[in-house]
């Protein structure tokens, strides 16, 4: 008996607690909607060729054009809150494309000279490097446009036909349009790939490594990246501009015209500068662990 009046005294106890808190909860107005907006950001895990490249491109080209630019824009909306949902599989890939210096087939065949592509690596181009919407990316741009009008269909008979119609240069503005396209508009109308917009077609092969090259040639130098290991941000910076200097005097026979826009244009080096520091303290900052 005594067992059964605890429990009831328990059980009065907390109904007037329940009763109590249910008083102080307000009610939401009838006419409010409260909605949580959850991005699920996923891609499957590619292989690997025998080679250590990936096969695929998906997670390079949707980084570029959506992952990253779609939580950026955020920052012009700090009363908007979402939720992004990257998946495990998906970040190691990130990573590995980040801090690994991975690459996948696309990437290779567009580094490779248009003048060095074998009759592979054009079939593989004519076939894979329209693997965008047409009517969205491709289209958009002329140059894109008038690459797969002139390539025609994708059966064997028009590929091979179109191999031979194909001149070297058409094959060198398509390694380039594949991977420019799969940017974020937003980032298409910022320099420096503003400027390869614009210009539209006849791209040089410095065109395509120039930047690439001159992240290369940093990571060369041992007291630079010992600089970014150890030093604080700013101190680092004063290093990395220094010697940034350095190297685009080198190579200023090969890219004449963006050596011009660094050094003539205060705003764009400066954007450039800051965009090319972020990257290479991100990535060896990071080799440190």
């Amino acid at each position: 008996m005594k067992r059964a009046y605890s429990i009831l005294g328990l059980f009065l106890v907390m109904s007037v607690l329940l009763s109590s808190c249910s008083i102080l909860i307000k009610k939401p107005d009838k006419d409010v909607l409260y909605v949580n907006l959850i991005w699920h950001q996923h891609q499957p895990l590619y292989y690997k060729d025998s080679d250590g490249i990936y096969t695929r491109p998906w997670v390079r080209v949707h980084a570029t054009k959506d992952y990253y630019d779609m939580a950026s824009i955020l920052k012009n909306y700090p009363d908007v809150h979402i939720t992004f949902n990257l998946t495990p599989v998906l970040i190691q890939q990130l990573d590995d494309y980040a801090y690994n210096n991975a690459k996948d087939i696309y990437w290779v065949l567009s580094e490779k000279p248009a003048s060095q592509l074998t009759m592979d690596d054009k079939q593989f181009i004519l076939q894979r490097f329209y693997d965008a919407n047409w009517n969205k990316i491709i289209a958009i741009h002329p140059r894109y446009q008038e690459l797969l009008d002139k390539r025609g269909g994708s059966t064997e008979e028009e590929i091979n036909a179109a191999i031979e119609s194909f001149s070297e240069q058409d094959f060198r503005d398509l390694q380039v349009w594949f991977n420019l396209a799969w940017f974020d508009p937003d980032f298409l109308s910022q320099t420096p790939l503003k400027d390869l917009v614009e210009k539209g077609r006849d791209f040089t092969e410095e065109d395509k490594v120039f930047i690439r090259q001159l992240e290369d040639r940093l990571a060369e130098d041992p007291a630079l990246v010992a600089s970014v290991r150890v030093n604080p941000p700013e101190s680092a910076r004063l290093t990395f501009d220094h010697v940034v200097s350095d190297r685009l005097q080198d190579m200023v026979e090969t890219n004449f015209k963006f050596y011009k826009r660094v050094t003539d244009d205060r705003q764009f080096a400066q954007y450039f500068l800051d965009w090319l520091f972020d990257r290479f303290r991100e990535k060896h900052h990071q080799d440190k662990s």
